[in-house]
């Protein structure tokens, strides 16, 4: 499987936006961000090398999960990835970012810019 990504997923798409460092086998709550911001796709990192990724899937995946992904591009400095197709063909169209819809995209944005500030 060339240009496969196996991400831990850190936070789930749909959930609050709340910073979790990375303290196996589990998460530790860092910080809460914006209290009225939900995460509008999954957030993680790759395996070995912890490269911030997010993943854009049909259903929130739980965190901690594993999920084998291929990445389509870059945004706010983080992959863009889809899940593989034997987890899901919904996404063997998408090739690019920009094959995403363009609100999903604006969301994604909008989400960083305003949890950046809260992290400040």
């Amino acid at each position: 499987m060339l240009n496969t990504l196996r991400v831990v997923i850190q936070n789930s798409a749909k959930s609050p936006a709340i910073k979790l460092k990375p303290a196996f086998p589990l998460f530790l709550v860092e910080k809460f961000l914006a209290p009225n911001l939900y995460y509008p796709c999954n957030e993680g990192f790759m395996i070995p090398d912890e490269t911030p990724v997010l993943v854009i899937t049909p259903v929130p995946v739980l965190p901690g999960a594993i999920i084998l992904c291929r990445p389509i591009g870059t945004l706010n400095k983080r992959i863009m990835a889809v899940p593989i197709s034997k987890l899901t063909n919904l996404y063997d169209q998408v090739h690019t970012i920009t094959d995403l819809p363009k609100f999903l995209l604006q969301q994604i944005k909008h989400f960083y810019e305003h949890t950046q500030a809260s992290i400040a």
